[in-house]
Parts: structure tokens; C-alpha cells; sequence
């Protein structure tokens, strides 16, 4: 698997983690595909530091704090920070 398609799945996990915090990864792996290495430390990377993540997206962004931005920019915002 390309690391493209890795960070793909990274996306989709870190996503997928804004709605259901338990299991990320299990649910992934049983309903879509085996999840890569690189994939897997991006996902833990971001799940560690979400809150690191959050206070440097809170202190650059104006008007939009974490909680109102749409799930799909915070995931990607979280993504690309860390």
C-alpha cells in the first residue's frame, strides 16, 4: 500500500474517531481494509496530541474554534498539523 493510500486511511480514521472514540481501528479493519503501519502511527500520533492540535488550530483560527468547525476540516486540520 502507497503511502498516499496510508494517509488516505489516516484521514478516514481520524475522522471516523470524531464520532465513535472506541474501537477506531477494529471497526476500520472489519469493515474496510487492513490498516497500513504508517496509516496506524498517524492515527495514534493525532490521537495523542489532540489536544496540542486543538490549541494551535484555537490560537491561528478566527472566528472558528474547534468546536464549530465542520468534523471533516478538523479532521483535516488535526491531520496536517500533527
Amino acid at each position: 500500500m502507497s503511502r498516499t493510500e496510508q494517509r488516505e486511511q489516516a484521514f478516514c480514521l481520524v475522522f471516523q474517531n470524531l464520532f465513535n472514540n472506541e474501537e477506531t481501528l477494529a471497526i476500520y479493519e472489519e469493515n474496510v481494509a487492513k490498516v497500513g503501519k504508517y496509516a496506524k502511527a498517524l492515527f495514534d500520533g493525532v490521537d495523542s496530541k489532540t489536544e496540542e492540535l486543538d490549541e494551535v488550530i484555537n490560537t491561528y483560527s478566527k472566528g472558528w474554534k474547534t468546536n464549530r468547525l465542520p468534523k471533516v476540516n478538523l479532521a483535516i486540520l488535526r491531520l496536517a498539523i500533527y
